[in-house]
């Protein structure tokens, strides 16, 4: 179901037709789904937010409260927006979670070492779905595109090009 152009800018337009048709799965902005007047979707399956960062505030209405899964679709533009995802219960709004099918996470210090379990640092992305590069930006694919110092492949998954998304993460013992 896609809304209509001249009601897809209006929430309260967007939340009338996913009570209506019954919707099962959706992806929307945390900030539209912020001024909803409720998240009571009774045939949702899984409500999927990302593009931008979700708020504990907007989480902590929505997760473990209702049946459905809430998810966090973590990722960077360059990477097709999703990149990992996760959002079990109402404590979990800062946990973007793992990798989905197809892409290969690493978490690296300052210096590019991959840091242990309980550490932070940069979330370096690889995989089939990053971008090309930015259009007409040498410099700029230069400075955030560079070949794996790990691997070249993982799981069977071509890990030879990473990312520099520029967030800091911290890496949980799973």
């Amino acid at each position: 179901v896609i809304a209509q152009q001249e009601d897809k800018h209006n929430p309260l337009l967007v939340y009338k037709l996913m009570k209506e048709k019954g919707i099962t799965y959706t992806f929307m902005p945390p900030s539209l789904l912020a001024v909803f007047p409720d998240y009571d979707f009774p045939a949702m399956d899984t409500l999927s937010a990302g593009g931008e960062a979700i708020p504990h505030s907007l989480t902590s209405k929505i997760a473990g409260k209702y049946p459905y899964r809430f998810v966090n679709g973590y990722g960077p533009t360059e990477s097709i927006v999703t990149t990992t995802h996760e959002i079990e219960g109402p404590d979990d709004w800062r946990n973007i979670g793992k990798p989905v099918p197809g892409v290969v996470c690493y978490v690296a210090d300052e210096n590019g070492k991959l840091v242990a379990p309980g550490e932070q640092g940069e979330l370096l992305i690889g995989g089939m779905q990053l971008t090309n590069g930015y259009w007409n930006r040498p410099e700029l694919n230069a400075r955030m595109f560079f070949a794996n110092p790990y691997e070249k492949e993982h799981d069977g998954i071509d890990v030879a090009r990473l990312y520099h998304s520029g967030d800091l993460v911290t890496l949980n013992e799973d």
